[in-house]
């Protein structure tokens, strides 16, 4: 049975203030025209379907629009799950109904995991939902000391388990995953981690949350989101992991092309200008020594989708200021000096020199 691994869609997601449906809606439309070639069979959702506890009516329209056209189209099952942007509640809406229509979602944590058991050529395949949960929800669930930490926590959870290694197993999950830490308390984005040891017993552990498609360990990795969502993740692996499961999981990847790319560009005001139109999702950084009025909106003639812009001098740390004492002792230009030189990392040029003599007018 081969499963696409999907976390992370954010849909309704914003970036710098511009919505992201258009470049969503593009990609799950790659997703479903592709889905033939690549033999897919089931779709896991790992968490994080919406990117707000209340989504825009386009991410639910969206999103509605995905669902039906996997169903009713492509007649391909889907394992869902919510994350930690997801209302558990809302999501959940409907849910018995949707699982006689192959449609499982899972957002509530139970003491105990429950399989959804799939036929295949290779026979029975359990798969498992374990949507996002706090450790409050563990403890709540446990009756443990509430000093315990997420990985103990979810330590006493998983020893409470019967998951039988020698038949077939899928889990999908959503949270922050790791191999041991050195912090007990390490998080990344509010969640707390969970140790990998604890989930050797599944055949494959499908992850949502961080946004980097990569691997834990063997057999245990995450999707990563479908798009770029920040600036930081712009030199990130993106890719759709396909699942092959047969006897074992084995994993290959799928590429789409974005509809827009997110990246920075580094280089002097005229530079810009100068370039071709681009509609790509771009931050600008401008390594001009003095400022241009009205630059961000000259750019924006050409890239439409201009995400910010700064000037690098500005960036530059001022840690190497004088001491009072010695200020004092300095003339007004010279202090100027002073000051253009730590800024730029380059001495004021004789024309502007020429420029403050004149406006301190002699007296300095």
């Amino acid at each position: 049975m081969r499963f696409l691994h999907l976390a992370d869609l954010h849909l309704g997601k914003m970036l710098y203030g511009y919505s992201l449906i258009e470049d969503q809606r593009y990609f799950l439309k790659q997703i479903l025209d592709g889905l033939e070639k690549h033999r897919i069979d089931a779709i896991i959702l790992a968490g994080d379907i919406y990117d707000r506890a209340i989504p825009s009516q386009e991410a639910i329209d969206l999103f509605d629009a995905f669902v039906d056209a996997l169903i009713n189209e492509k007649h391909c099952p889907i394992f869902c799950i919510s994350g930690n942007h997801d209302s558990a509640s809302r999501l959940n809406f409907a849910s018995r109904i949707l699982a006689k229509r192959q449609l499982y979602i899972q957002t509530h944590l139970y003491p105990t995991l429950q399989p959804i058991t799939v036929q295949d050529t290779d026979g029975e395949l359990d798969i498992y939902l374990l949507p996002f949960f706090k450790r409050s929800d563990l403890r709540g669930l446990l009756g443990v000391d509430e000093h315990l930490s997420m990985a103990e926590l979810f330590h006493l959870y998983m020893e409470k388990q019967t998951i039988d290694p020698q038949r077939r197993s899928l889990l999908v999950a959503h949270g922050f995953v790791q191999n041991g830490a050195s912090d007990p308390a390490a998080e990344v984005g509010g969640v707390e981690w969970m140790d990998s040891h604890d989930l050797a017993a599944f055949g494959y552990v499908a992850l949502g949350h961080l946004h980097e498609t990569h691997q834990v360990k063997e057999k245990i990795h995450y999707g990563g989101s479908p798009l770029v969502y920040a600036l930081d993740e712009a030199a990130q692996h993106k890719a759709l992991l396909i699942v092959d499961y047969q006897k074992e999981a084995m994993i290959e990847e799928w590429t789409i092309e974005p509809l827009r790319k997110v990246y920075s560009l580094e280089n002097h005001f005229a530079y810009f200008l100068k370039q071709p139109p681009n509609e790509d999702y771009v931050f600008i950084y401008l390594n001009d020594e003095h400022m241009y009025p009205n630059a961000a909106s000259q750019i924006r003639q050409i890239y439409s989708h201009l995400l910010g812009l700064t000037y690098t001098f500005s960036l530059r740390p001022a840690d190497s200021a004088l001491p009072v004492r010695e200020v004092r002792s300095h003339s007004t230009s010279a202090l100027f000096n002073l000051f253009y030189e730590e800024l730029n990392e380059a001495k004021p040029s004789e024309k502007q020199l020429a420029i403050i003599e004149k406006m301190l007018g002699g007296d300095h």
